[in-house]
């Protein structure tokens, strides 16, 4: 997946890809990237969780980049 891609996730909701993170372990984990959520949630200590690393399988694609 590329940066700027709109996604979405059954849990977390819908966000942007800003970062496409290294895949170094083989086949052992899939690849990840790093999204930016549309509705940060908060988190039982007050902190606002805006960004996350997920795994692209279990990420849905709603609009490209080109």
């Amino acid at each position: 997946m590329k940066v700027g891609t709109y996604v979405e996730h059954i849990q977390w909701g819908k966000g942007i890809i800003i970062e496409e993170l290294p895949h170094i372990n083989g086949d052992a984990f899939p690849p990840a990237v790093l999204v930016l959520w549309n509705n940060p949630r908060t988190m039982k200590n007050g902190h606002k969780m805006t960004t996350l690393k997920v795994y692209e399988k279990n990420l849905t694609i709603i609009s490209g980049v080109e």
